[in-house]
């Protein structure tokens, strides 16, 4: 039964996630870099939701199988998950967005 229930949790974080990207429109796909080997590098980028709000995010990873979106919490930023983005198992592609009004992304008057 916890097995069933941890299950259900992430099946329903990712569906969540999934649901927040279908509403952003990429930008750029990133010409800065960080991390030394190109090929284990974090690449930045940003996102113009429908709204007209841009976030920033930081990926690591290809493919479209096992993709991961870390979401931070209160007053933070992508740079929360550096160290799980530098460590993220090959096979897996991982994005980290800074949300709105957080580090580089775009600080609206309302709308949060």
């Amino acid at each position: 039964m916890k097995l069933f229930f941890k299950l259900s949790k992430a099946v329903f974080s990712i569906s969540l996630c999934l649901m927040v990207l279908a509403f952003v429109t990429p930008v750029e796909a990133g010409g800065r870099c960080h991390g030394g080997n190109p090929h284990n590098a974090i690449r930045m980028g940003s996102a113009e939701l429908a709204t007209g709000v841009t976030l920033e995010y930081a990926e690591k990873g290809r493919g479209k199988r096992n993709v991961v979106i870390f979401l931070h919490g209160y007053t933070d930023s992508w740079f929360s998950y550096s160290e799980v983005l530098k460590n993220l198992p090959r096979g897996f592609h991982g994005y980290a967005l800074t949300q709105r009004g957080h580090g580089d992304s775009e600080k609206p008057l309302g709308g949060y």
